[in-house]
């Protein structure tokens, strides 16, 4: 029988399309609060100030598809959405809730808006066939390894289940993105992951592993020499082969300055 993880609790929202930072998106669309998958290095919950026991309750957006409706009539033609930013909108709540499963078509209402459905979850598949319907929504699949990590991703599905949602959902003809991000030192490898996934992904979204280390400390110094090391590999390897990419703001920032010793 499948497991139930029932609500915390139900708020409204004033808005619920807000404009991001990051380079590859323009808004921001955050439906739950909380995420149960509980990732150890998750800079979403150090933002939200929450302790575990905390951010694993999570909290539903009630009046999620009424903003929506209202809010995608006014963003300016070209706009990305990034659903989401703050949590993961395919993690357990959502086979009761279905409010990703509402949103995809409000959102995609518009032709000439992109939405990047970003998430660790192959819970995604059961909505294969709404997504295929857009060819504006596109599916974004964190990737941290060619192994799973129960330590640092404990609730999650593993990176292999995500690997093989990625490879059946390009199979679908749903446009493919693999977010390689966080890159922890050791324990990632964005060119040996590349090695596997790239025959089944469109774009790559490729970043650090931010919040971890004091600026100057040895550790840093350490994973800043595994960036430079292997990052223009990655590059090479992904303009050989004509696949879209974004090294994010943080990781180009590390690589390009100077250390201090």
């Amino acid at each position: 029988m499948p497991i139930h993880f029932l609500a915390a609790g139900y708020v409204d929202r004033k808005t619920l399309l807000n404009r991001s930072k990051v380079e590859w998106t323009d808004y921001n669309c955050n439906h739950y609060f909380g995420c149960r998958h509980n990732c150890k290095y998750c800079y979403a919950r150090r933002l939200s100030h929450k302790d575990e026991s905390e951010w694993i309750r999570v909290y539903v957006c009630r009046n999620a598809l009424e903003l929506a409706v209202r809010e995608i009539r006014a963003l300016p033609r070209g706009s990305r959405i990034m659903v989401s930013s703050m949590t993961d909108p395919y993690q357990y709540i959502e086979e009761d809730e279905q409010v990703t499963r509402m949103l995809i078509p409000v959102l995609a209402s518009r032709p000439d808006i992109t939405v990047i459905l970003i998430t660790k979850s192959d819970r995604v598949r059961r909505d294969f066939n709404l997504i295929s319907e857009f060819p504006n929504v596109h599916l974004c699949m964190t990737i941290t390894s060619l192994k799973d990590l129960p330590d640092l991703e404990p609730d999650s599905p593993g990176n292999m289940r995500r690997i093989e949602c990625l490879r059946d959902a390009d199979a679908r003809g749903i446009y493919t993105i693999a977010s390689i991000e966080p890159w922890i030192p050791k324990v990632t490898n964005p060119w040996q992951i590349l090695q596997l996934i790239h025959p089944f992904v469109t774009e790559v979204f490729i970043g650090s592993y931010n919040w971890h280390y004091r600026r100057g400390s040895e550790p840093e110094k350490d994973a800043v020499s595994e960036y430079r090391a292997i990052l223009p590999h990655v590059t090479k390897f992904l303009e050989d082969r004509m696949i879209k990419y974004t090294v994010k703001k943080e990781l180009r920032e590390l690589v390009d300055r100077q250390l201090l010793t």
